[in-house]
């Protein structure tokens, strides 16, 4: 209701907007002719949802949706203060990133899911262009770790 809301409010009622609550996890969403136009809402706790007893995650299923790294769409990460508390990379003794057995970047402290699912999100579409929203202030400059296609954190950002 509310992502249709704010899109009649900028003059873009003409979108379909489809919740993704709606649409089961163990199904492709490529199976629901529905979603070939539009856009589709996801709240960031549906985001790190995966499946019980299962590895299938909505994260993978939004990504199959937009076609893979090829996609160059649009992701509006909304509230994007919520994906705060992503945690320092952990660094070997030759100041190398240290990776999990996915390959993914190993973290100190304690990270939030949702962080690291934005990040993975942003990572897994390179190409996709991002857009972060946000009335909430950050009260630490780590806090924007997951907004790294604003390019403050290096090389790669």
């Amino acid at each position: 209701a509310d992502s249709r809301r704010d899109l009649a409010d900028i003059g873009a009622s003409c979108i379909d907007c489809h919740q993704l609550k709606d649409f089961s996890l163990t199904q492709p969403l490529s199976k629901h002719p529905e979603l070939d136009a539009g856009c589709i809402f996801v709240t960031y706790a549906l985001l790190v949802a995966k499946a019980r007893g299962a590895s299938k995650r909505r994260i993978d299923q939004i990504v199959a949706w937009c076609g893979g790294e090829s996609f160059d769409g649009v992701i509006i990460l909304d509230e994007s203060h919520k994906a705060k508390n992503m945690g320092n990379v952990k660094l070997d003794k030759n100041g190398e990133k240290v990776l999990d057995a996915e390959g993914n970047e190993q973290r100190t402290g304690q990270c939030s899911k949702t962080s690291l699912v934005v990040d993975e999100l942003q990572r897994t579409l390179p190409l996709a262009r991002v857009v972060y929203v946000s009335a909430t202030g950050a009260s630490q400059p780590e806090h924007f770790q997951a907004m790294g296609r604003l390019g403050l954190w290096g090389e790669g950002t």
